[in-house]
């Protein structure tokens, strides 16, 4: 005798529900995972980007720097190079030009991955007395630096040859990155 009021499921609507179930729980589970790689990613990326700009500093500060290359690591993934070149300028400019590019390259997943950063740095040109030539056109003793009141600058003075640091040493403002 069967009762046709009974509540329940059959054996193939629980089967069913359990198949859905997982597959909810392994597309969520996928999802966690593609999140961490992600961040993993990011965190190297950043990591490199730092790496990068401190090399990009150390070599931008070098007293004298001579053409080459340099290459070196940092932590287990990281590899630097640093490329520095001399760009021959004309005899009548006052500043030598010298172009630094820094790439550090990490494997990401069996990819590998660079950040590149390069700048230009301009240094003074000494004459062949030893002095150093003259930067910008004389100025009468009236100055409009000096009248103005720029701090440090007396007026009269020549713009650029007073107070203070390495007079002949100026860095590039322009910085290129690029993330590949």
């Amino acid at each position: 005798m069967r009762r046709a009021a009974e509540g329940g499921f059959t054996l193939l609507e629980v089967i069913v529900a359990m198949a859905l179930f997982a597959a909810g729980i392994i597309v969520v589970l996928q999802l966690f995972s593609g999140a961490l790689r992600l961040s993993a990613g990011s965190r190297d990326a950043s990591a490199s980007a730092i790496y990068a700009r401190q090399r990009m500093e150390e070599a931008l500060l070098v007293p004298n720097p001579v053409e080459g290359v340099e290459q070196g690591t940092f932590g287990d993934n990281f590899r630097w190079e640093v490329v520095t070149s001399l760009v021959p300028q004309g005899e009548d400019l006052t500043y030598d030009e010298i172009q630094v590019h820094v790439t550090v390259r990490w494997d990401d997943g069996g990819d590998e991955r660079a950040v590149d950063l390069s700048s230009t740095r301009w240094v003074l040109k000494e004459k062949d007395d030893g002095g150093l030539p003259p930067r910008w056109p004389e100025m009468p003793p009236t100055s409009l630096a000096g009248s103005i009141g720029i701090p440090g600058m007396e007026s009269g003075e020549t713009p650029g040859t007073g107070g203070g640091g390495d007079p002949g040493d100026y860095l590039g403002a322009y910085v290129r990155r690029r993330l590949r």
